[in-house]
Formats: C-alpha cells, sequence, structure tokens
C-alpha cells in the first residue's frame, strides 16, 4: 500500500507528473531511492518521449518531492523525500 500526504494534491502536479511519482514511490528500495535507466522512466508511465521524462521529473524536483542524486553508467539515481508518502 502506497499513501501520500494530501498536500501532494494540491501542489498542482498534472496527471502524469503525479502517475510518475507513484510509480516511483512503488519501485523505490526501503531508502527511497530510485536507480533507473531513462528507458525504464518511460516504460514505467508508457510514454516514449525523454523530454517529457525529464519535464516530469523536474516538475516533481522543484515542489521537493524527489532530489537527483547522480547519474552513472546511464542509470540516473532519484532520492524520493520521505515527508510525503509511505508504503
Amino acid at each position: 500500500m502506497i499513501c501520500i500526504q494530501d498536500k501532494v494534491l494540491d501542489l498542482g502536479l498534472r496527471a502524469q507528473e503525479l502517475h510518475l511519482y507513484m510509480q516511483m514511490i512503488k519501485v523505490s528500495d526501503e531508502t527511497g531511492t530510485v536507480i533507473l535507466k531513462q528507458q525504464e522512466f518511460r516504460d514505467l508511465i508508457d510514454v516514449q518521449d525523454t523530454r517529457s521524462i525529464v519535464a516530469y521529473l523536474r516538475a516533481l524536483e522543484s515542489h521537493g518531492l524527489v532530489y537527483y542524486v547522480g547519474r552513472t553508467d546511464r542509470v540516473n539515481t532519484y532520492k524520493l523525500n520521505n515527508k510525503f508518502y509511505f508504503k
């Protein structure tokens, strides 16, 4: 089960951004870390445009829901802000 705080819904996120956020929570490890390639992000929400995924991730970052940790070997690492969800 995944629960998010009500204030996440009040941030004005678009449906695809919220969908990506929920899917990131679903695939995160116990520390809230998400390690995925761009293709895996696209597959999570069935979007083929990488620019759209980048825009969604930036929107989530701008609201403090996720933090970009870094990139190694074409794999991106994000950390979810655990103030907004639990699973």
